[in-house]
């Protein structure tokens, strides 16, 4: 294992916590959840990864009752790249789910169940950027917004006849 994929790891568990700027992880917890199996030469490059993430503006280090490494704005962009089609990545999950139940016209999605089919597998930024997708699939007529005792999604004609 190298310095930088010690690095790796330490960024994709702070990834995997939905970590956002400002987020603290504490360094012994890091130590007994990352690195309490690593054999002396991987434990021995724990030191210089953290340096790395500080040097590459990733993270800081506070005291926060305790040591802490502290997820930056900049390193949260790199844990989460946004790229041009991650709209319409999120708008293909919302098309797939009606998909998937075999929707007609007037089928729904409420949002209790977007939030468990969708929403909990996004990582933050994608979680931001929903509503936009959401707000191109309706500017598309494929879907509507509407409140039936509740708010969810519509599939319309127009998304229907897409999806089949």
């Amino acid at each position: 294992m190298t310095t930088k994929e010690v690095a790796d790891k330490i960024m994709n568990h702070m990834a995997k916590q939905n970590a956002k700027p400002n987020h603290a992880f504490g360094v012994h917890q890091l130590n007994i959840g990352l690195f309490s199996r690593a054999n002396p030469k991987e434990q021995d490059l724990i030191i210089p990864a953290i340096e790395s993430l500080v040097q590459q503006q990733f993270v800081t280090i506070e005291d926060r009752h305790g040591s802490s490494l502290v997820l930056t704005q900049h390193g949260y962009e790199q844990l989460y790249p946004v790229n041009a089609g991650t709209n319409e990545k999120l708008g293909k999950m919302i098309m797939d789910w009606f998909a998937k139940q075999h929707s007609r016209p007037n089928h729904t999605l409420d949002f209790r169940n977007l939030q468990f089919t969708i929403i909990d597998k996004l990582n933050p930024k994608e979680r931001e950027m929903l509503p936009d997708a959401i707000e191109a699939l309706v500017a598309e007529g494929l879907i509507t917004e509407e409140d039936r005792n509740g708010e969810c999604l519509v599939l319309t004609q127009k998304g229907y006849d897409t999806l089949y």
